[in-house]
């Protein structure tokens, strides 16, 4: 199967908006996980604080080999323009 790279970007984002607003200029924004190792387990969040921020604050970019010139350009544009814009 295909290997996509994110680039995971660490902020206090607010990270509904920047994935909305992302989405609408057709870039497709993820979490910086699908998810916690710990949750899965059903061990208590109270336990990994440092995961949980890191979980929360972290927002990752489509960023890959396959991707050409104009389009990493327009991802790093609207990552500025987005992402820094809705971060905290």
């Amino acid at each position: 199967g295909n290997i996509f790279f994110r680039f995971p970007l660490y902020g206090k984002f607010n990270f509904e908006k920047i994935k909305e607003l992302m989405e609408r200029k057709g870039i497709f924004v993820r979490k910086g996980v699908d998810s916690l190792i710990h949750r899965l387990m059903k061990l208590d969040e109270k336990n990994f604080p440092n995961a949980e921020e890191t979980f929360k604050n972290t927002v990752s970019i489509p960023i890959y080999p396959a991707l050409k010139k104009s389009e990493y350009v327009r991802v790093a544009r609207a990552s500025k323009e987005i992402v820094l814009k809705y971060g905290n």
